[in-house]
């Protein structure tokens, strides 16, 4: 519309300009001096109908921001003025549909097993960890996508110096949050809706749990360091062989999130009786499940590696900076505002489709949605939108190794699992 067209024109951006049919001159040539450059130096917004509609004089190009790693994150779209059926019908269901199907991946390896389906096989030749000469067979579309890989460990881990992640639990965070103890405390915790007696006896069993990890560790001359998980940083695991988390999933998830270079992780649940703890791979209850017994079937080399890929996040801010945060994410990447009463503005690109505007609280995860839902439109499923907006990445660097003491399929343990 002509109002639609007059108010492009008078926002100054250069993006709605370009949208109102001008046109972007860029010259490797200084205009003031006429030395000419390797590269493109300044930039002009030229109107082709009316030169008075032009912007004046050029600018100056930032090359941090318009280099060629940084043109496609900086570049902005506006939502189309107009909207054709044939259009979206072309753009949108004409490309490349994902498959189907998940693809199972295999390999004839005796060194190299696959726990369950797999993700497809592009993403598994783009894994170093995956050997040629895979071949793939159909599985189920209900079945869980992305299993992490098995890998036989090699015997005799050598662990010299080890960091231990405790957790806060939530007895001693209520004791530290006014500094009351006894009766004081049961009635302090009893005023917020906790039980005293049950918070206590969990808490009693994680500090055992701790010692004899440690002191299994000290036994076998290996250096062992503690550090709280709520003081964690990446200076504290540096120059570790080996990180162990004592906790849940979420003392994992923490110590996970800090290490950034390719040394194993282990989660230790110390309270299985009110713990899932999933993400571990052994449970310390000091009577059958002793750590010790782990500990011997790490060094002995009684276990099998497990490859957990993880997502790496950047951001782009209004200069056109690119910044990777220093933390891969493990399990899911939560994307809002820090102030949770202001809603999101962002804009979404799919592969090489238009960018779409939203505004919302938050970006769904895998966990919270079904679909991505963009602009009302059409959807995306699960296994095309949103890992094309996030990463999941595939290199050793970013890939996090875990320990798994289930047997291999085909093999019987050395011990028994309790």
């Amino acid at each position: 519309s002509q109002d639609t067209f007059i108010e492009l024109q008078e926002s100054g951006r250069m993006v709605d300009q370009i949208h109102n049919g001008h046109i972007l001159h860029y010259t490797r040539k200084d205009p003031q001096t006429g030395v000419m450059a390797p590269f493109f130096t300044h930039v002009r917004s030229v109107c082709p109908w009316n030169e008075k509609l032009s912007p004046k004089g050029w600018m100056k190009i930032d090359r941090p921001v318009y280099d060629n790693e940084l043109l496609l994150a900086t570049a902005e779209r506006v939502p189309r003025m107009i909207i054709s059926e044939e259009y979206l019908e072309k753009t949108y269901n004409g490309g490349i549909a994902p498959p189907d199907r998940d693809v199972e991946v295999f390999t004839a390896s005796p060194t190299l097993t696959q726990e369950g389906p797999t993700t497809r096989s592009k993403a598994t030749e783009e894994n170093p960890s995956t050997p040629n000469g895979s071949s793939t067979a159909p599985s189920s579309e209900k079945e869980e996508r992305m299993t992490p890989l098995l890998i036989p460990a090699k015997p005799l881990l050598n662990l010299k110096k080890v960091v231990v992640v405790n957790k806060t639990t939530r007895f001693q965070h209520e004791a530290d949050l006014h500094g009351n103890t006894g009766e004081a405390l049961r009635k302090q915790m009893s005023m917020r809706g906790f039980v005293h007696d049950r918070l206590k006896a969990s808490h009693e069993h994680h500090v055992e749990a701790v010692d004899e990890i440690t002191t299994s560790l000290k036994d076998r001359g290996i250096g062992v360091s503690v550090v709280a998980a709520n003081h964690l940083t990446h200076e504290a695991v540096e120059g570790a062989d080996m990180v162990f988390s004592a906790g849940g999933d979420g003392t994992f998830l923490k110590a996970a999130s800090f290490v950034n270079t390719p040394i194993p992780v282990a989660g230790l649940n110390t309270d299985p009786k009110r713990s899932e703890g999933n993400l571990c791979c052994y449970r310390v209850d000091n009577v059958t499940n002793r750590f010790s017994t782990a500990l011997d079937r790490l060094l002995e080399g009684d276990f099998t590696w497990r490859i957990r890929q993880r997502i790496r996040v950047g951001m782009v801010n209004q200069d056109g900076y690119w910044y990777e945060l220093p933390r891969y994410a493990l399990n899911e990447v939560f994307i809002a505002e820090s102030d949770a009463s202001r809603p999101s503005h962002y804009n979404i690109g799919i592969d090489q489709h238009q960018r779409e505007s939203h505004r919302s609280m938050s970006m769904r995860s895998l966990g919270w949605d079904m679909k991505v839902n963009i602009d009302g439109i059409y959807s995306v499923p699960l296994d095309y939108g949103v890992q094309a907006v996030m990463k999941i990445v595939d290199e050793p660097k970013y890939a996090l190794r875990t320990v798994d003491f289930s047997p291999l399929p085909g093999t019987v343990p050395k011990k028994k699992i309790f």
